[in-house]
């Protein structure tokens, strides 16, 4: 076990255990968003449509805030970056905290969504710059298990404070947020990938790599379906009867389930095709998301849970790997930018759609989170060779050629 654990840490810069640290610091304090919907229809009696709309607008900030993340990155460093959106997101935490009217509300969730996922497209770059490209499948997968380990305490405080006090809760996020931009900024040196790109770089280069458009509309796919997990599946298991808690305790065990499968899946994915590792954890996070059609207690859905959990583990491992074997290394900001707009379209679609299709027919929306898994994984699989032909490409630097 010893050797195990000495084979999964070793060799890795001490600058990475740092953002590894502060991710898992910044994670104890993941509970605005998945309580969001809970807190928008218990708290301040929203419908479950307008709170569906309400958080679409953090969506809506959350894809910008993506794209702006990715360019700063580029052009004024990653620490830099990591700073400013946790400091940002804080601010706009400690003003939920205490917002009460309907408008001061809604605008507050839309800044939050601007700031709250600045930090990621440069934390995503930062690993690029500080990990080998040979290692940094392994990397992304341990802040993966950290991110884990953090919202799996999170989810089990968050459900308790969701109870008594929503006005600690976003507190909470915010301090540990900015505790993590705190740490990043002092303690990491600069990032050194040029930010410099020509007339024809930026975003327009991206979007002319096809093969990065394409894996960027599989995730927009992927997480439609399991963003369901933070905007409809609280309000469907509150619709069975079940407590704030529950829903809690269900995400908490997401997390403890990744702490312990991630660590037996992830040695076993090294080396082999990321691409088929994606699209098997999209088709499995789809059944898992598809079998809430028949969930009506918490322990089933404790069950389709720990379906979509394996998958998650699945595509999370691979997919910061994927982004880093695309990304030139003046636009590794960008390409994790375009990668987090991807990610945070979720939050935007599944709040529109899903809590309509929700409204409509719970069985219509698990079953269109089966067949859209489906499709994606698919198109991942087509994709799969180019991806695995820029892999081959990429010189002994880690910088794609």
């Amino acid at each position: 076990m010893r050797t195990h654990v000495a084979s999964r840490v070793a060799g890795l810069p001490a600058a990475f255990w740092i953002l590894w640290l502060g991710t898992f610091i910044n994670r104890l304090g993941t509970m605005a968003v998945p309580f969001l919907a809970l807190y928008l229809v218990n708290a301040r009696g929203f419908s479950i449509v307008d709170a569906g709309a309400v958080v679409a607008a953090f969506g809506a900030g959350a894809l910008c805030s993506q794209m702006i993340g990715g360019y700063l990155s580029d052009r004024h460093g990653s620490r830099r970056t990591i700073l400013c959106g946790t400091l940002a997101s804080s601010l706009v935490l400690a003003a939920l905290a205490y917002a009460r009217s309907e408008p001061s509300v809604v605008l507050v969730v839309a800044a939050l969504g601007l700031t709250l996922e600045l930090y990621r497209p440069a934390a995503q770059a930062l690993v690029m710059d500080l990990v080998p490209a040979s290692e940094r499948a392994r990397a992304f997968s341990l802040l993966f298990w950290a991110a884990n380990l953090g919202v799996a305490i999170a989810m089990t405080c968050g459900g308790l404070l969701a109870q008594t006090s929503f006005t600690d809760l976003f507190l909470t996020d915010a301090l540990t947020g900015l505790v993590f931009g705190v740490l990043v900024f002092s303690l990491i040196p600069q990032n050194t990938h040029s930010s410099t790109v020509g007339a024809e770089g930026g975003y327009l280069r991206v979007l002319r790599d096809r093969t990065m458009v394409i894996f960027t509309v599989c995730v927009v796919i992927y997480y439609f379906v399991y963003f369901q997990c933070d905007s409809t599946l609280p309000l469907a298991m509150r619709a069975d009867g079940l407590a704030p808690a529950a829903y809690g305790l269900c995400m908490a065990l997401n997390g403890v389930l990744i702490l312990l499968v991630s660590p037996l899946l992830g040695p076993r994915l090294l080396g082999r095709d990321h691409s088929q590792i994606c699209a098997a954890g999209v088709v499995v996070v789809g059944i898992g998301f598809g079998l809430n059609a028949f969930a009506h207690s918490t322990a089933a859905y404790f069950a389709t849970l720990a379906i979509w959990s394996v998958g998650e583990i699945l595509a999370a491992s691979v997919s910061g790997a994927i982004i880093s074997t695309l990304a030139p290394e003046a636009l590794r900001g960008r390409y994790a930018g375009l990668y987090g707009l991807a990610w945070s379209s979720g939050w935007l679609t599944s709040s529109l759609g899903g809590t309509r299709l929700l409204s409509t027919s719970p069985q219509l929306l698990w079953g269109a989170c089966g067949a859209l898994s489906l499709t994606a994984a698919a198109v991942l699989v087509a994709i799969g060779p180019r991806i695995a032909a820029r892999g081959e490409a990429l010189s002994p630097s880690g910088s794609s050629t």
